[in-house]
């Protein structure tokens, strides 16, 4: 399977898309030898908003759309300044099925997602959505994803951040 990223500690990859209570073996191969297998279950896909850190916390992937603008507090060192009311942000992600129709927790506010598109790597979607009115300005607002599975449940995604000012005129 494609290797997402690694470090001395983690590895994460892309899991194959199978039935959820199908059995999976994954083992490690690397210059050094094969590592013994881990036998699991496969389990229904839960959603996963990329982080600039990679720790799945703190500020989150989201991009205003079309610019390569983080959404992000501005500083010298990134290339980014926080969204406003009526952006259209992508929200970089992994763990959706094909076919999925997320809504997006925004501080506090729950919006449909506009659309979702695959991005170049396998598995990683950017999910777009329109920032809504009323959501609170701040340098760390809340986000996450949700998403309904064929079962009639909900799951959700990791919480990251992004920052958001009012509308400048």
């Amino acid at each position: 399977m494609p290797v997402l990223s690694t470090s001395e500690s983690r590895v994460s990859f892309l899991c194959p898309q199978l039935p959820p209570g199908a059995p999976i073996q994954v083992s490690l191969e690397t210059s050094s030898g094969q590592s013994q297998p881990l036998t699991a279950t496969m389990r229904d896909a839960t959603p996963g908003i990329f982080t600039i850190d990679g720790s799945g916390k703190g500020q989150g992937v989201i991009l205003v759309q079309d610019t390569g603008t983080l959404a992000t507090v501005r500083n010298p060192w990134v290339s980014g300044e926080p969204a406003q009311p009526g952006d259209r942000l992508a929200i970089r992600v992994t763990g959706l099925p094909p076919d999925a129709h997320p809504s997006v927790e925004i501080g506090g506010i729950l919006v449909p997602a506009d659309s979702v598109q695959p991005e170049d790597s396998s598995g990683v979607y950017d999910v777009l959505v329109t920032l809504p009115p009323g959501v609170s300005p701040g340098d760390a607002v809340p986000v996450s994803l949700r998403l309904p599975l064929a079962s009639g449940a909900t799951v959700g995604s990791n919480v990251v951040t992004m920052a958001v000012e009012p509308v400048r005129r």
